[in-house]
């Protein structure tokens, strides 16, 4: 049982390293830029993830309050993903209001992935045991590794080859989003398999 919900562990190490890669960094930016983002719209996207760690500190007072930490990743995961499956729709608004919603998106994303990123790491750190516990990050930051470099260099790719095709240039980028939404979206499916310990 503690074989398979590490492989699982792995697993949603690697999925959720594939949505981060493919949501984020130059994709982003470049689909903020797309739909007309300003240099300072730019630089709050930029800041809204660290902003947001602040919750961090009310999140463990909720864990500590209801105890129910795979509940509560599983809870809090799936609404901040289901954030980013509300970017694909954003090119179908006005063009007024689609960096409004960028940013109304990640901003709510990045909040409820702060309060599953504090449950996640007291529920991590109690189900491994003190002497796997090194060896079980190592491998999932490997292997989360290993798959963000080939979906980063995929996803690339896909832009270059878009550029060709008759379309609007934003939908390329939301293709983008939607399976790294998905991706994150099977990596709950694994967590939701990992039993939680009892918190002492």
């Amino acid at each position: 049982v503690l074989f398979r919900s590490y492989r699982y562990l792995i697993f949603d190490g690697i999925c959720s390293q594939i949505m981060g890669c493919l949501t984020g960094g130059a994709f982003l930016v470049a689909f903020a830029v797309l739909l007309g983002a300003s240099t300072l719209e730019i630089g709050v996207i930029a800041s809204i993830g660290p902003l947001t760690q602040i919750l961090h500190l009310p999140a463990s007072l909720i864990v500590e309050k209801l105890r129910t930490r795979k509940r509560l990743v599983i809870f809090s995961s799936l609404i901040s993903r289901l954030c980013l499956l509300c970017l694909c729709a954003i090119p179908l608004f006005d063009p007024q209001y689609r960096v409004l919603l960028l940013l109304l998106c990640l901003f709510f994303y990045f909040c409820f992935g702060a309060i599953s990123g504090s449950a996640f790491n007291s529920w991590w750190s109690d189900f491994v045991p003190q002497d796997r516990l090194s060896s079980l990050f190592a491998n999932r930051l490997i292997a989360a590794t290993g798959a963000g470099i080939m979906v980063t260099l995929s996803g690339a790719f896909w832009i270059d080859y878009s550029l060709d095709l008759n379309y609007q240039r934003e939908f390329s980028y939301t293709i983008l989003f939607f399976i790294g939404a998905l991706f994150g979206l099977i990596g709950l499916v694994c967590l939701s398999r990992v039993p939680e310990p009892k918190m002492e």
